[in-house]
């Protein structure tokens, strides 16, 4: 599920949810142990269930909690990625992508998604590309549950932030030293000049100095 290729420069990732196996109650779905084998992208689970012999059927008690999951799946991983897309902008590159499984009912339930972001540095311009990973590390992190690919691409965000940053302050300051050295010289040698024959502070009397 992870994405990460470079495209005529620019760089995009995948942040989404990616959920496995597990117990309810977590950001993963449960599924029967032959799951992997029915996934099923192609149908969207708005559409109306098919009806088949196992759809026809009355479901089991068992059949009928995996569906209450599956639907609580469902509605999670669309909140997941809608976080990601609202949070994420004019970077975000994909509408949300997601992977489907079938359920005892016949209807089919997004278990899991992804979308995908731009990720690449904006060229010649650090303070950009600065504030472009914050808004890409923001994207990462907005759902409630962040997935590892979601915190990987957050951390990567980061770094390239920080670099960015490093960047502009080296050229702020070679800047600031190119301008000290085109100082005007009759404008510095009258201002050294007012200062020797200024009045002395302490006595009054000017400093008068001999060629």
């Amino acid at each position: 599920m992870n994405i990460n290729t470079s495209i005529y420069g620019s760089q995009f990732a995948g942040i989404g949810f990616h959920p496995a196996v597990s117990s309810p109650g977590s950001e993963k779905a449960t599924a029967p142990d032959n799951s992997s084998k029915n996934s099923d992208k192609a149908q969207d689970p708005g559409q109306k269930p098919v009806k088949t012999a196992e759809s026809s059927l009355k479901l089991s008690e068992q059949e009928l909690r995996l569906v209450e999951e599956l639907k609580k799946t469902d509605a999670a991983v669309r909140r997941h990625e809608m976080a990601h897309i609202a949070a994420g902008g004019r970077y975000i590159t994909s509408g949300a992508r997601l992977e489907y499984k079938k359920g005892p009912d016949g209807r089919n339930y997004a278990v899991a998604g992804e979308v995908s972001i731009d990720t690449s540095p904006v060229p010649g311009d650090p303070e950009a590309t600065a504030e472009k990973m914050r808004k890409v590390r923001q994207a990462a992190l907005a759902p409630v549950d962040p997935s590892s690919q979601d915190r990987a691409v957050a951390a990567k965000a980061s770094a390239q932030a920080i670099k960015a940053s490093a960047e502009l302050m080296a050229l702020r300051t070679k800047q600031n030293k190119s301008d000290d050295s085109g100082l005007d010289p009759f404008k510095s040698g009258t201002q050294a000049y007012a200062r020797v024959t200024s009045p002395d502070p302490e006595t009054g009397k000017n400093l008068n100095i001999s060629v």
